[in-house]
């Protein structure tokens, strides 16, 4: 009986252990995601036009792809 309740504590333990360290995992996800489309958005405003210029393209373009660069780079960090 005694080895019983060893176990079940045990196995609540665990369980508990996981479903805080899956919270965590995915509550860090999810900030990762919202600062990727911060720092997507930041770049694309503020750096799109120099970003035209260095790559020599239109700032339709070069918008876009600066901040999904940034976009990348912040949620590949995290």
């Amino acid at each position: 009986m005694a080895l019983d309740l060893v176990a079940l504590a045990l196995l609540i333990a665990f369980a508990a252990l996981g479903a805080r360290r899956g919270a965590l995992a995915t509550g860090l996800s999810v900030a990762g995601l919202a600062c990727g489309y911060g720092a997507a958005w930041w770049v694309a405003t503020r750096l799109g036009g120099a970003a035209a210029e260095a790559l020599q393209l239109s700032p339709l373009i070069a918008a876009p792809l600066a901040g999904s660069a940034a976009f990348l780079v912040v949620v590949a960090l995290f």
